[in-house]
């Protein structure tokens, strides 16, 4: 394959993976706290309050862009997507496995800890 079509399908990837994350944070009514890019990916910063207390919130916000690694063997362009929206998850899942396992107030502090950590290596930071 191509670098133009690799570096499509890595641009296409990004932004249906965004896209679902802030889909799920919408429909669970999670409010975006933050916005921030840096030279590792996008993030959003989401608010404590609305997803350390509930750990289906937590799943949900979290895990909810592995859909798009479903059509994995369809091949051609759509494959490669669902292949590098596997490797982008790979932070989701660690995240996700990092959180879940403490109580909600470990949770917090984890979560302040991990964006003030973030937010010196940022080359954009848009707060809401």
């Amino acid at each position: 394959m191509e670098f133009m079509s690799i570096a499509l399908a890595l641009l296409i990837m990004i932004f249906l993976h965004e896209i679902i994350h802030l889909i799920v944070c919408w429909i669970l009514r999670v409010r975006i706290e933050a916005l921030l890019i840096t030279w590792f990916g996008i993030a959003f910063f989401l608010r404590d309050e609305d997803v350390v207390y509930s750990r289906l919130k937590l799943a949900l916000t979290s895990l909810s862009p592995l859909i798009l690694s479903l059509p994995i063997f369809m091949g051609g362009m759509i494959s490669l997507i669902s292949s590098l929206n596997l490797f982008a998850s790979l932070g989701d899942v660690a995240l996700f496995l990092t959180f879940i396992s403490r109580s909600p107030e470990e949770r917090i502090k984890l979560s302040r800890g991990i964006k003030t950590r973030m937010r010196k290596h940022a080359i954009y930071l848009l707060n809401f």
